[in-house]
């Protein structure tokens, strides 16, 4: 019987720990600085993550941490002319629980991303990691 319990109690912490993320839901964005790196201009990589999330899916953009469900927080780095590294983290505001990371990616400049290493990074992580993750809150 212990272990009947032990295994409920540890599916209803998986099942928790995945929350889902819904169409409609107010999103909030932050840039957070990476130490010891050149980070990118952070309002002009928050600009670039806002056209993707309202072009791209049915997330609400809020411009008050108060009036969002979640949070993304967002960092770029500049690694070489033209390459960067980035990485975008959901997190639950209401209790801090962590949704999701894409963990540190890399991406190129390239003329599809209008020669923009930022876009590119932050347009990969958006396009083969969040959507993918998430494929209901994709426009259509």
């Amino acid at each position: 019987m212990k272990i009947n319990l032990t295994l409920v109690i540890a599916l209803l912490f998986s099942i928790s720990a995945f929350s889902q993320i819904n169409p409609s839901d107010k999103v909030f964005f932050e840039f957070e600085e990476t130490g010891g790196e050149v980070n990118v201009n952070g309002e002009d990589a928050l600009e670039t993550l806002n056209s993707y999330i309202v072009g791209k899916t049915n997330l609400q953009v809020v411009n008050s941490k108060d009036g969002a469900k979640y949070m993304l927080t967002l960092s770029v780095i500049e690694k070489n002319m033209g390459k960067r590294k980035g990485r975008i983290v959901i997190t639950e505001i209401k209790n801090g629980q962590l949704i999701f990371d894409t963990q540190w990616q890399k991406a190129n400049s390239s003329a599809f991303y209008g020669y923009s290493g930022t876009r590119a990074v932050i347009g990969k992580m958006i396009k083969q990691f969040i959507l993918k993750q998430y494929p209901e809150i994709v426009l259509k």
